[in-house]
This record gives C-alpha cells, sequence and structure tokens, in this order.
C-alpha cells in the first residue's frame, strides 16, 4: 500500500512538474521531478507518526546496488564489506533521517556505494531515535558505535549526513575529549544547528525540499525538556570545535542548510581544523542518496574516497577503481 500510494505521490509530482513552473533552470526534467517527489513526501512523512514515518522510509528503501560488496548483520549493526578491505580501518556512518526516522535499512544502497568507492569497511548501525529516545541517547550510541568497529581510533572514520551529520561530529567531540579521537570526519549536509537561523532556510526554501518549518518539525522531538536548540551539544555550530580531526563536508548550494556548513567550516579553521568543503552547485539535500538522478552522487563518494584514503595512508593500489558516472558540474572547493 505504501509504494502505490508513493506512485500515485510521484504521479502528482510529474504533472505539476510537466505542467507548472521550473524550480531550478539548471536542473534536467528528471532533477525538477525527482525534487517534487521528495517535497511532497516530505509533507506527507511531516504528518505521520514517527513509527508510520520509518516504516514509510524503509518500504521504500533502495536495495544495495555497489557490487562486490557485501552486507553482514553482527551485534554491533549491519557492516558493507568490499572485496580486498582492509581489516584494521573502518568507517563508522550514523545515518539522516532528523533523528525521528531512518534506519541502516533505508541508508543500505548508500551505504554499500560509499563502501564500494572508499574501497573501506563501513559500518551501518541504529541507534535509538526520538520522540522515544530524546537527546542525549543517539549521540550515546554514536559514540559506542565507533568503539565497536574493532579498530583503533586513528585508523577510523566518522561518517554521517544531515542528522547523522550532528551526531557523527558529536560523536568525535566526545571521543577527542576522551583522547581518542578518530582519524578524520566525512559528513554529508551535516544539520549542525538546530535553531534553523541561517539564511539559507529561507533562501533556498524555493529550491530544496523542504523549508524551515519542516525542520522545526523535528526539533521538539528529539530535545528533551531543559535543552535548548542552541546548546552545543545538540547544535555542535556552537561547540569549540579544537581538537578535531580533519574534516571534509559536503552541502549543496540550493539546500536548506547550506549556510550553517559553510558557517561550520570557517569556525573550524578558527579552531585549528583542517577542513575541506565541497559545494555541490545546485545540489538539494540528499543528493548522494539519489544516483540515478543526480551525477553528482558518484562524484561525491570519489570525493569521500580521495579524502579517506589520505586520512588513513592507503596506497593507489589499494584504493578502489573510480565510480563511473555522467558528467556534472563540479563542486566548488575550499579550505
Amino acid at each position: 500500500m505504501t509504494k502505490l500510494r508513493f506512485a500515485l505521490l510521484a504521479l502528482a509530482a510529474v504533472l505539476k512538474t510537466l505542467f507548472g513552473r521550473k524550480r531550478n533552470r539548471a536542473w534536467s526534467l528528471p532533477q525538477e521531478i525527482a525534487v517534487e517527489v521528495l517535497t511532497r513526501n516530505g509533507a506527507v512523512l511531516r504528518k505521520l507518526p514517527p513509527d508510520r514515518g520509518r516504516a514509510r522510509m524503509d518500504a521504500l528503501a533502495l536495495p544495495p546496488s555497489a557490487q562486490a560488496v557485501r552486507a553482514e548483520k553482527r551485534a554491533e549493526g549491519t557492516w558493507f564489506l568490499p572485496d580486498g578491505a582492509p581489516a584494521d580501518a573502518a568507517i563508522v556512518y550514523a545515518h539522516g533521517g532528523s533523528f525521528v526516522i531512518g534506519s541502516v535499512r533505508a541508508y543500505a544502497d548508500l551505504l554499500s556505494r560509499l563502501a564500494a568507492a572508499t574501497g573501506l569497511r563501513v559500518l551501518g548501525f541504529d541507534y535509538r531515535l526520538a520522540p522515544e529516545h530524546r537527546f542525549p541517547a543517539a549521540l550515546d550510541d554514536t559514540v559506542a558505535a565507533a568503539g565497536t568497529a574493532g579498530v583503533p581510533p586513528h585508523r577510523l572514520l566518522l561518517a554521517g549526513d544531515s542528522a547523522g551529520g550532528n551526531l557523527a561530529l558529536g560523536a568525535a567531540l566526545e571521543l577527542t575529549r576522551r583522547r581518542k579521537s578518530p582519524a578524520g570526519l566525512i559528513l554529508l549536509s551535516p544539520w549542525v544547528d538546530l535553531t534553523c537561523s541561517r539564511a539559507s532556510v529561507q533562501r533556498n526554501a524555493r529550491l530544496d525540499w523542504g523549508d524551515g518549518g519542516y525542520l522545526k518539525h523535528w526539533v521538539p522531538m528529539y530535545l528533551p525538556a531543559g535543552v535548548a536548540a542552541d546548546d552545543p551539544r545538540v547544535s555542535p555550530l556552537y561547540a569549540d570545535l579544537s581538537g578535531l580531526p580533519p574534516m571534509q563536508l559536503h552541502v549543496g548550494t540550493a539546500e536548506l542548510l547550506h549556510d550553517e556548513v559553510v558557517e561550520l567550516s570557517e569556525r573550524a579553521i578558527w579552531a585549528n581544523g583542517g577542513v575541506d568543503l565541497r559545494q555541490w552547485p545546485d545540489m538539494v539535500h540528499g543528493w548522494a542518496l539519489l544516483p540515478a538522478v543526480f551525477p553528482a552522487a558518484a562524484q561525491t563518494l570519489r570525493a569521500c574516497a580521495t579524502f579517506a584514503a589520505e586520512r588513513l595512508g592507503l596506497s593507489r593500489s589499494s584504493r578502489p577503481s573510480p565510480l563511473p558516472s555522467p558528467a556534472a558540474a563540479p563542486a566548488r572547493r575550499s579550505r
């Protein structure tokens, strides 16, 4: 039933795109349709109770598509294991979903492609979700997951997207405090400011598939009584970033979260941290999840692979061959 309803939603999106006004002239027709589908699906998720939203995301999940990568469920989570991956290195990945929805199942395709691109073992784990489990449950689970990867900190990368990017950064801050800092961070569109107050939240509302109201809908579900949205523990944009390992940040220029990610890069640089900021022209939130629609998705994972190899000292011969992809506009890169 979920897939039937989604098909009807997609049909409505196609009709609106064909006969309505384009959001972005830089997008192809499939990209316009995809963003309209995401917009309508986001509106549905916002209205559903959390358990039904999670079930919807799982039902619509893409199966793992990367070849030569097998998925193996263990007590600590699901490992995505590419052929020939080094046993002494790993990526621990926190999925997105506004702290309320999302799962390893919903992210299995992205995790398999990340494993294929980097040639590294990738651990996806299901952290406790709000509102049943508010902060700090998900953060505690992310810190714990880093310890279950079975590799020393200097051979570990923490990664995540959206809310998961928030958790990965928060976990790195805690691990750094414990003198167990990971080798690096890979953050895809991390949601690091739960005040939702940066200018791009309004500026890009006509382009991205959500708006400020969509973001703010999830915040009260995550925050417990007595914790404000600007608390550095839940909004690491405001945290002391000194001592963090180098990080690679990805954000689309059409995203609601664009400005806070750029500001995060600036704050990390001020704290004497190494930053590789990739700004992807005209990309919306979650573009890396849709490689069939957004060619930049493959380019994004190749950039992740380069960063991972640099941080972990992987030799060129041990890295996988580049993922093929259609031509796409290059990312804007800054340090």
